[in-house]
């Protein structure tokens, strides 16, 4: 790099930091000689997000460097301009320029829109799955992004483009393919979800677990507890995120069986599996949690905690005194001891008067 050249760099990171869009100074490097500094001009456009860059970028789309041409595809996606969808679509199967290829792919992900679903599900529909991985799995993790909240009407209307993708040989496209069907949740995916749990590949099973959830199975060709004995069953996957990843999705489910392996999840010495049972136990409708403060200093609020959580729950099994502060460094030539006061009240009293509120509990 020339100081020329340098220069113009140092410009560009100028104008990205302060979010500025100079058109004429732009105009300018995008005319440097140097593929380098054209290159991160194009960045530039795409960081700074204006409606002023999107003509320039539409100048390069047909750059003879491929570099420049994928990073234009890149910084189209980051403007979010729905008018380059055809031209993206296009360079999904041009031959020869993968990287190309896969910042279009990547771009439709960050166009969630109808028409953007719709020329994109057309790519997934129709390529052969011999397709450059690079190109259909950065498409089929675009596919994934195209969720709604809930009282939106959603995009996705059929995941079969997605579906085709969930058997072919190359695993890097299958766990995507998986990926994809369980952000989605469409009941179309769930039977294909199904499959996938019993994939040779430990990463597409991961995936699939989450797809096996209660509520991403909802209205589907997948029974609950055909989901439930799948993920039951997936509890003694030899992976090790698989067996997580079950327990997190049985948690959704309600049937007896998957209550009784959620229990015995809490007691697995495997802490990744305990506490995943845990944490996800208590996040279902009806599990439960009770947060208190309490200062154990006053003999009233530990009363008042312990009688909330027996009206909550109606016993106490065990009682752990956590709550404990730290004096300040002091010396035998101090005379103000009413830092250690505050300490013995909360770390000595404290837990005393704990455990005397609920020990009557504790022995019933």
């Amino acid at each position: 790099l020339a100081d020329a050249d340098i220069d113009a760099i140092a410009t560009l990171l100028k104008f990205e930091d302060t979010r500025q869009f100079d058109a004429a100074a732009f105009s300018t490097i995008l005319a440097s000689p140097h593929p380098e500094v054209r290159r991160r001009a194009v960045m530039s456009l795409g960081r700074i997000v204006t409606e002023g860059a999107r003509p320039m970028l539409a100048t390069l789309r047909d750059d003879a460097d491929a570099e420049i041409r994928a990073t234009a595809a890149w910084a189209t996606g980051q403007q979010k301009d729905a008018a380059a969808l055809p031209w993206l679509a296009a360079q999904l199967t041009k031959k020869g320029q993968d990287a190309v290829g896969h910042e279009a792919a990547q771009a439709f992900g960050k166009i969630v829109t109808p028409e953007s679903w719709a020329a994109l599900s057309a790519y997934l529909s129709s390529a052969p799955l011999t397709a450059p991985p690079a190109i259909a799995g950065e498409a089929l993790l675009s596919a994934g992004r195209f969720t709604v909240p809930a009282n939106q009407t959603p995009i996705v209307n059929d995941v079969a483009s997605i579906v085709r993708w969930t058997t072919v040989p190359n695993v890097e496209v299958r766990w995507r393919a998986a990926w994809a069907l369980a952000r989605l949740r469409h009941p179309g995916g769930a039977a294909a979800i199904l499959k996938a749990s019993t994939d040779t590949s430990p990463v597409v099973r991961f995936w699939a677990m989450r797809g096996l959830a209660l509520p991403a199975i909802k209205d589907s060709t997948v029974t609950a507890d055909v989901a439930s004995a799948r993920l039951r069953q997936a509890m003694n996957d030899p992976d090790r995120r698989v067996r997580t990843e079950a327990v997190r999705a049985l948690a959704t489910h309600g049937d007896a069986a998957a209550i009784a392996a959620l229990g015995s999840a809490l007691e697995s010495p495997d802490t990744w599996l305990s506490v995943s049972a845990a944490d996800n136990t208590i996040a279902r409708p009806d599990g439960a949690a009770l947060a208190l403060a309490c200062d154990v200093t006053r003999e009233e609020q530990v009363a008042a905690a312990v009688e909330a959580t027996m009206a909550r729950f109606g016993r106490i099994d065990a009682l752990v005194n956590a709550a404990g502060i730290s004096a300040p460094r002091i010396t035998l030539d101090d005379s103000d001891e009413t830092s250690i006061d505050a300490m013995w009240r909360v770390n000595v009293k404290g837990p005393l008067r704990m455990i005397r509120a609920a020990l009557p509990h504790l022995r019933a």
